[in-house]
């Protein structure tokens, strides 16, 4: 994703990349001359961590991601603000 946003920027694209971030708070940063915002993960914990969890949590994660209504407005805003004429996804894991 890295690479492809990088060249597209060298082609005198605007991109913008749209992450997660276990900080709690909306981060925005320029990196190579792509623009990057990290959303703060609204669900039980941060899937990606070396923490275990019991099966009823991964169960309630799971449940809260299949429609999360945090992320989906969060997301909604920054598609919402910058009006892409293309959007990629790779993973949607908990953002919706």
């Amino acid at each position: 994703m890295q690479l492809l946003a990088e060249e597209l920027v060298k082609k005198n694209h605007e991109v913008r990349v749209v992450t997660l971030n276990d900080e709690g708070s909306i981060k925005k940063e320029v990196l190579n001359g792509v623009k990057v915002i990290s959303l703060p993960l609204k669900n039980r914990y941060w899937p990606f961590s070396s923490e275990a969890h019991s099966r009823i949590q991964k169960l309630f994660w799971h449940l809260k991601d299949v429609y999360n209504a945090d992320m989906v407005s969060m997301v909604h805003n920054e598609i919402t603000n910058f009006s892409p004429d293309i959007i990629h996804t790779n993973n949607l894991a908990g953002f919706l």
